[in-house]
């Protein structure tokens, strides 16, 4: 009901410009561009437009289980679903309406990033101009690092090691996919302790030398101009 009325008020502004328009005896030129005005009236009913953006968020995030889905492992096979009350990803079991309230700190990590990376393509492909064009990751290897260099080989998927290295090639391939696909530019930076060796390979990601001794995101030198001003 609220979207007709929307479109109503519209369009009744417009009759109401028309009736002081006359009341001044305007040109048919002035007429002929209210009319033209009337006829562009239109209101986007709500419900629907945010039913496709949620479905949109649901097959974004698809995509990127798909690239995760060694990490995931159990639940590599479910599916991602947008709870919009609550503003999360959650995952659904295949051909149920299940939503499993998933434990462990890896899998919560992972939905994590899918949850961020699926809301900005999403926010890109809308052209919003609300949401800027960069994320801020903070250790993503948090849940995971302190496993032992020698990693048996038959585990190897499995380990804690690959399943960091499945974040990072996510996190690559995005900025890739967003250069490519939508022809715009994206930027993450990430802090991270791992050691650089699990960057090899990654050509969208740029180490910095190590935020140590003075040397910042935010170098000293700035904030002592800063000062000095």
């Amino acid at each position: 009901m609220w979207v007709f009325l929307g479109e109503a008020r519209g369009k009744l502004s417009i009759y109401a410009r028309m009736d002081e328009k006359r009341a001044g005896k305007p040109e048919v030129a002035d007429l002929t561009g209210l009319i033209a005005e009337y006829d562009a009236v239109q209101v986007k009913d709500v419900e629907a437009e945010r039913a496709a953006t949620i479905s949109l968020i649901d097959e974004v995030a698809a995509s990127l289980m798909i690239q995760a889905k060694d990490a995931l492992e159990n639940y590599a096979t479910w599916y991602a679903s947008f709870n919009y009350s609550e503003k999360k990803i959650q995952l659904r079991k295949p051909k149920s309406t299940l939503i499993e309230n998933i434990g462990s700190s890896s899998n919560h990590m992972f939905l994590h990033l899918i949850h961020f990376l699926s809301l900005h393509e999403v926010a890109l492909n809308k052209n919003s101009k609300f949401v800027p064009s960069f994320l801020i990751v903070d250790q993503p290897s948090r849940p995971y690092w302190g496993e032992e260099e020698e990693v048996d080989p038959e585990n190897l998927i499995h380990s804690d090691r690959a399943k960091i290295r499945t974040a990072f090639e996510m996190l690559n391939t995005f900025i890739e996919y967003i250069n490519r696909e939508y022809r715009k530019q994206f930027q993450m930076i990430m802090f991270e302790h791992v050691p650089t060796s699990m960057f090899e390979g990654l050509g969208n990601i740029h180490l910095l030398p190590t935020f140590r001794d003075g040397n910042a995101l935010i170098p000293a030198s700035w904030r002592q101009k800063e000062i000095d001003l």
